[in-house]
């Protein structure tokens, strides 16, 4: 029996043998700066409730347990999987020294964060999460809302120095277990602008020792 074939374009004809490597060469021409995320569970638009549990304790590792190997993940939760798949696999957090550290990442993903810092900095008002979603989505990236808030937490961590965050546009002075959740739940909740804070940093230093006696807690910017 003769297998069907179909004309895709004018040069070729796809068949059922050629169709997977056909569509990698479109996504390939299409998504050429895509960062290879080898990880089922989160790779995709819409993941599942025990893929978003296990988004939710990685991240917030991310916060409690920075200076761990594997950010203090023992045995093979799911978790771990996402760890070495994406923070571990693009060089998010590494060895410097003696310690366990966020870094800068590895080359995949140095296009992505070149292209986001323009968009902040290009921006005439803050920035939006889901304005860096739609450019990380769209070519030449391809990144899918699973992969989202982790990349998004990643570049926050990455650029904390420069980079100030908002929630409902409120100055965000510290990354918690609640920013987590909103992040998870909602993030174009979240905006974002540069700051120099070379230049700032003395006023802002003083506006928040002004604030922490006031309210009677400590504050500290990101």
């Amino acid at each position: 029996n003769k297998k069907p074939s179909h004309k895709w374009s004018d040069k070729k004809n796809i068949s059922i043998e050629t169709i997977n490597p056909y569509i990698s060469s479109l996504f390939d021409q299409y998504y050429p700066d895509a960062p290879q995320i080898k990880n089922e569970l989160t790779n995709r638009n819409k993941v599942s409730g025990n893929a978003n549990q296990a988004i939710k304790i990685i991240l917030n590792r991310c916060l409690t347990h920075e200076n761990e190997e594997q950010l203090g993940i023992t045995k093979t939760p799911p978790e771990l999987t996402i760890y070495k798949s994406i923070i571990e696999n693009f060089g998010f957090h590494k060895k410097i020294k003696d310690n366990y550290q966020f870094t800068e990442p590895n080359n995949q993903i140095k296009k992505l964060w070149l292209v986001t810092e323009n968009l902040i900095k290009n921006s005439n008002d803050y920035t939006q999460a889901e304005d860096i979603y739609n450019t990380w989505s769209q070519p030449p990236f391809g990144i899918k809302r699973g992969v989202f808030p982790i990349l998004l937490l990643m570049f926050i961590l990455n650029k904390k120095s420069s980079l100030a965050v908002f929630h409902e546009g409120v100055f965000v002075t510290e990354l918690d277990e609640i920013m987590i959740e909103w992040i998870l739940k909602n993030t174009n909740d979240f905006s974002f602008t540069i700051v120099n804070y070379d230049e700032v940093g003395e006023d802002l230093f003083n506006y928040h020792q002004i604030l922490s006696k006031y309210l009677n807690i400590p504050i500290n910017p990101l």
